[in-house]
């Protein structure tokens, strides 16, 4: 559940079409049936709305429903001429919203609506923060053509390309790719160390082969030697491929 207010400030006249400051809206053709001319002050506009999402195995939609004055309601007394047959009630608007992952960082999303006036309907494909739209606004007049400078009662095509992100979610991608490169870096000097290690081990065994088969007492101290420094070594080499082995290995999938 929502409450909010939109077209705060000085841009008093505008609807779903225009926006102007202080214009007195000849945004379908000027006048009214009665040959007014038509104000559409939606300044401020205030709705109320209430949305419920519903979880599918994969997919996700939600359903909203609302009620607002100015722009959801507001037509300056232009009658069927602002809208001809879009109205369910005046003010409310309403929609719908299914999502289709389609991929680890994308989703396919279809939507349906109602601001008021009109029912419209599109797909917008988001690939991380980036959304890509394709849009059919006013279908109920889609066998009604342009008149003269009319904006409405006929049907449009829209594109749309936007970039969703919050300040918080940027910190944290740029923190979480900093610590990712970090951790590549350190997985690769492990993987040197380990590979280092073995060389030096293989080095040790091959050693304290040769200093085994002579009989001197400085054979005895350099086998002796050689042994300290191989347990040494395996151990070290066992530290580091256990560090290598925590760094690669994948964190258990959640329980469900």
């Amino acid at each position: 559940l929502a409450v909010g207010v939109l077209n705060i400030g000085a841009g008093k006249y505008e609807d779903r079409f225009v926006v102007g400051s202080n214009r007195v809206a000849d945004v379908v053709d000027g006048r009214a049936p009665d040959g007014s001319r038509a104000a559409l002050n939606a300044s401020p506009t205030l709705y109320a709305v209430a949305t419920r999402d519903f979880q599918f195995a994969r997919a996700s939609a939600s359903m909203t429903v609302g009620y607002g004055n100015g722009l959801f309601k507001e037509d300056g007394g232009l009658g069927t001429v602002n809208s001809l047959s879009g109205t369910v009630v005046p003010g409310m608007f309403m929609g719908a919203r299914l999502v289709v992952p389609t991929g680890a960082n994308t989703t396919l999303a279809f939507l349906a609506d109602n601001n008021g006036f009109d029912w419209n309907a599109g797909t917008a494909l988001t690939v991380r923060g980036l959304s890509m739209g394709f849009f059919v606004t006013e279908i109920e007049e889609k066998k009604r053509i342009p008149i003269r400078n009319q904006l409405a009662n006929f049907t449009k095509i829209a594109l749309k390309l936007s970039y969703n992100a919050s300040l918080p979610g940027i910190i944290k991608g740029t923190t979480q790719r900093a610590e990712a490169a970090e951790a590549d870096l350190a997985l690769r000097r492990l993987e040197q160390e380990v590979e280092q290690r073995r060389i030096i081990t293989r080095r040790l065994v091959a050693d304290l082969a040769k200093a085994t088969k002579a009989a001197d007492a400085a054979a005895v101290a350099e086998r002796a030697k050689l042994i300290k420094q191989l347990e040494a070594e395996r151990a070290a080499l066992k530290a580091a491929a256990d560090k290598l082995d925590a760094l690669t290995r994948k964190p258990p999938e959640p329980q469900r």
